[in-house]
């Protein structure tokens, strides 16, 4: 924001300009058709993409029926969820494993696997002369996973299996959406956009808040309650919902948020709700199995 720097009298601290999207956007489609085996084609083609033990309609209903369930755990709880010194496996690994037990727990299943859509930031560090961390723009990419449910095994397996499967993932996953739309072979474009779409969209945001871009001194401060008053709806209320279920967790002011958004046409709100009821229960064991402190 060049009028904060210069109001605030930071001219001299403002950091290099970011690469632009279309650069970056460029470079990708470049780097694809050179070298598309470079993008790991042969995971994404070779997966078993199945559509997982949710059932459920195939409607999946419109925007305008659209009903959100939130779960808000406790600071403190939190914070040590958060601390990745108290745990052997990431908060990633962590929260997308406790879906496979909710999940195995709402169903009454004694196991199986799910087939979820997992998203990224998108602003990997592929290219030496391209910088788009700082650059404005929708980067966010979007991928299968095959989600194993626990079936027999403890917390602490189970949740190093979903580890294991995460690992195998290739640049975090930003290759399929570049192959699917940019590969030269049209045939790999239509296997992977044949992949079904998966009934579960699952999501971990991270911390979400909004850079003051004009604080002083060159520090990084925060807004407080930020709205969105008079800013319209995203999508239209007729749109298709592209999931069943559509899972974000989110760190809002040091406390873990997971929103479940569906259409109660879909799925009841009450059936909702007992998926997040045991997302919540799943998230509090830790990895042997007890209560991790509250």
């Amino acid at each position: 924001d060049p009028h904060s720097c210069l109001r605030d009298g930071s001219r001299g601290r403002r950091a290099g300009p970011s690469s632009a999207l279309y650069a970056w956007a460029r470079r990708l489609g470049e780097e694809v058709g050179v070298d598309a085996d470079r993008w790991s084609s042969e995971h994404w083609l070779s997966g078993q993409w199945h559509s997982g033990v949710v059932g459920g309609p195939d409607d999946w209903g419109v925007q305008r029926d659209l009903k959100v369930v939130t779960s808000v755990l406790d600071a403190d709880w939190s914070a040590h969820f958060l601390d990745g010194r108290a745990h052997r496996h990431t908060v990633t690994e962590r929260l997308t494993a406790a879906l496979g037990r909710s999940v195995q727990e709402w169903l009454g299943r004694p196991g199986g696997e799910l087939l979820v859509q997992l998203g990224g930031h998108g602003r990997e560090d592929l290219f030496a002369d391209l910088d788009v961390s700082g650059t404005v723009g929708y980067f966010s990419t979007a991928y299968p996973f095959v989600l194993p449910l626990p079936g027999d095994l403890n917390p602490r397996e189970h949740t190093e299996e979903v580890a294991v499967r995460l690992a195998r993932i290739p640049d975090n996953g930003l290759g399929f959406g570049l192959l699917r739309s940019l590969h030269p072979d049209p045939e790999v474009r239509r296997r992977l956009d044949a992949v079904p779409a998966p009934a579960v969209v699952f999501d971990f945001l991270g911390e979400t808040r909004f850079v003051d871009v004009g604080a002083a001194e060159g520090r990084l401060d925060f807004l407080g309650n930020p709205t969105h008053h008079h800013s319209g709806e995203a999508r239209a209320a007729s749109m298709p919902r592209a999931a069943l279920l559509d899972v974000r967790v989110s760190v809002d002011d040091g406390r873990l948020h997971v929103d479940w958004l569906f259409s109660d046409q879909a799925v009841p709100t009450s059936s909702v709700r007992e998926l997040a009821q045991a997302y919540e229960t799943a998230l509090r064991l830790g990895d042997d199995g007890t209560d991790t402190p509250r």
